[in-house]
């Protein structure tokens, strides 16, 4: 199965067609990547999405990108964490 991600404005670069992995009966992962431009890492992007089925066709979704901080003075970088916790829409693409 694979996952479609369509979010108006694409705010995190991960719109897209990704392969799932089912992680408990209507649950699912999958990892969105997207070579840029990225709004928390300076080349290629990656967040590794959980959805969760809820009634009329939504999905709870945790969506945790890679994330990282650069001190440009220093000229290193740290990660850090991000986590967005929210609802989306849900098709079943087979309809």
């Amino acid at each position: 199965m694979q996952a479609k991600v369509d979010w108006s404005g694409d705010p995190l670069t991960m719109a897209g067609k990704f392969p799932t992995i089912s992680t408990a009966p209507g649950s699912y992962a999958f990892s969105a990547y997207s070579p840029g431009p990225c709004l928390f890492t300076e080349t290629s992007c990656l967040s590794q999405v959980n959805l969760v089925d809820a009634a009329g066709g939504t999905a709870k979704v945790i969506i945790t990108p890679v994330a990282l901080v650069r001190d440009q003075k220093a000229g290193t970088r740290t990660p850090f964490a991000v986590i967005a916790l929210g609802q989306c829409a849900r098709t079943d693409g087979k309809k």
